[in-house]
């Protein structure tokens, strides 16, 4: 390589560009004329920038804003001129801070319902009547009525009546109004009390908790708890209600009841709030709280088959957890010749045949599925 092209690649490299889009060359007159001739150019103003030395030689470079370059002018070691544009490079927009992940914004309650103390009959809409539509993700009965109409009031269409739940939108043919059914208005009435109100301590203690894997809970009149609430079991223990479920019907009693989820509340003071987070507030969630754990069971408790050369049994997640148990029991309580088969034998490979033979399998009573 040449002086002249080491001296390029330099220049190129010092100003951070490249031969694609600087091109230098030898001019026949001297560099003061260069830059002479470039100052007295009226259609494109030129600002001096900077003098660089690159490998002992000066390269001037003033700007030509109009037209985004700048002109390079140098005198190499051969005494010829040169000169050049390079793009002018704007520079880096300055980096924004990264903003800290910002908690998520708490729910707001639900604004307690105001029910009048003295509710009115009105007649629905003459036209409408009562119809069902979509509103807030779910369905809903409305009509139109008056304005003036109040949380509480009956509204009646032929042998239907009904209650006002809520206030909807003003039209031009009257107020929007959701309504439900008046056996049902008190219980719903009752539940959205208990969201929108701060939490409780109930005094009378509680007996009833049901403890599953997952999750425990009470049954209660729907409306009575709400998330946060405490009580006392009359065996002294405190719990802490981490959510409630979806309000249903006993199918024996007919009687509407509401789960409310329990924690104990030394161990629920004692969590950071992510994990208060992950308790289950509603059946959906402790269902798959409860699928993930049978999940990982499931792949603990087939180790000891695997150890053995047994595949992974089929069936739903918590079929397998279940089954794994049970045949981790009931293969060390067998020979090892009679381990093979259970291990290998196509009908051993579900899940349910596992499950649905148990009581035999884990009393150590394989013969007869051999």
């Amino acid at each position: 390589m040449s002086d002249i092209e080491t001296l390029t690649a330099s220049i190129l490299s010092a100003f951070k560009t490249t031969a694609q889009k600087t091109q230098l060359r030898a001019v026949p007159f001297s560099a003061d004329e260069i830059v002479r001739r470039a100052l007295a150019d009226t259609s494109h103003r030129h600002e001096f920038l900077e003098t660089v030395d690159v490998n002992g030689v000066s390269v001037s470079a003033y700007g030509i804003p109009t037209l985004s370059k700048k002109l390079l002018v140098f005198t190499a070691a051969d005494g010829k001129a040169y000169s050049g544009f390079a793009p002018i490079r704007k520079p880096a927009a300055p980096k924004a801070p990264k903003k800290a992940a910002q908690p998520a914004e708490p729910k707001a309650k639900p604004s307690m319902p105001v029910v009048t103390s003295e509710p009115k009959d009105i007649e629905a809409d003459e036209r409408t009547g009562i119809r069902t539509r979509t509103h807030d993700g779910a369905h809903k009965l409305y009509t139109y009525v008056p304005q003036g109409a109040a949380v509480g009031d009956r509204v009646v269409s032929g042998s239907l009546t009904t209650r006002i739940i809520e206030l909807s939108d003003i039209t031009n043919r009257g107020q929007i109004v959701h309504l439900v059914e008046d056996q049902d208005f008190g219980r719903i009435i009752a539940v959205m009390s208990a969201l929108a109100r701060e939490p409780k301590r109930h005094d009378e203690p509680l007996d009833s908790i049901t403890r599953t894997d997952d999750k425990m809970y009470v049954e209660a009149a729907p409306g009575t708890f709400a998330a946060g609430d405490r009580f006392t079991s009359k065996s002294l223990r405190e719990y802490v209600v981490t959510g409630v479920g979806e309000p249903f019907r006993n199918t024996y009693s007919e009687k509407w009841l509401q789960y409310a989820y329990v924690a104990k509340a030394d161990a629920y003071d004692a969590m950071d709030d992510a994990a208060k987070a992950a308790l289950p507030k509603n059946a959906v969630e402790a269902d798959a709280l409860r699928t993930e754990k049978a999940k990982v069971t499931a792949k603990e408790e087939r180790r000891a088959a695997t150890v053995l050369g047994g595949k992974a049994l089929t069936g739903t997640p918590k079929q397998r957890a279940w089954a794994e148990t049970i045949r981790k029991d009931t293969l060390g309580k067998v020979s090892k010749e009679t381990a093979d088969k259970l291990l290998f034998g196509e009908k051993f490979q579900s899940a349910m045949f596992w499950i649905d033979n148990r009581y035999d399998l884990q009393s150590g009573c394989v013969g007869r599925f051999l």
